[in-house]
């Protein structure tokens, strides 16, 4: 795919590969599901960012894969705060996993998310079953277990708890 970039009257051609197309349409819907202009901005100056953390990688220099002010997502699943991880922009968009949502039809009930991680299916579940059902969500992990307990009371949803535990299998 070729495109066309004007700086200063000057235009560059630019060269997408395939492969790069679906990180493109990525970035994409997550700009497009960002809540408020910072966020947005985060995100774009992100996919900028794409050459540089290749440098850097193909050097064996070690780049923090952060946004630079906190982003906040909000899609039909609900409202995410994600701060400034890359990681949990890409978890919570609606490109992230979309075939899962089929076995997710559930209308009533108790669901149990194990490893909650900030909270994907934990909110999209709690809000789609509001009064008729229950999530109860584990996150052993301190960072995602913040991160889950800030997007439950974004979307406020009382029918959400949450455990941080570590759940094993026992070997005997």
């Amino acid at each position: 795919m070729f495109g066309c970039l004007q700086k200063n009257m000057l235009i560059y051609r630019v060269f997408i590969p395939v492969d790069k197309m679906e990180k493109l349409k990525e970035y994409y819907i997550i700009t497009s599901e960002a809540n408020g202009i910072g966020s947005k901005f985060a995100i774009i100056y992100s996919f900028f960012q794409i050459p540089v953390r290749y440098f850097y990688k193909k050097f064996g220099i070690k780049y923090a894969h952060k946004f630079v002010c906190n982003v906040n997502l909000k899609n039909e699943d609900g409202a995410y705060y994600c701060g400034k991880e890359r990681s949990y922009a890409r978890l919570c968009s609606s490109f992230f996993e979309k075939d899962m949502k089929k076995y997710f039809q559930i209308q009533n009930g108790t669901f149990i998310d194990i490893g909650a991680n900030c909270g994907k299916y934990t909110i999209a579940l709690g809000n789609k079953l509001k009064e008729t059902g229950r999530v109860i969500s584990i996150e052993p992990e301190t960072k995602n277990f913040n991160s889950l307990q800030i997007n439950i009371k974004l979307n406020n949803l009382n029918n959400v708890s949450v455990r941080q535990l570590v759940i094993q299998k026992m070997v005997r």
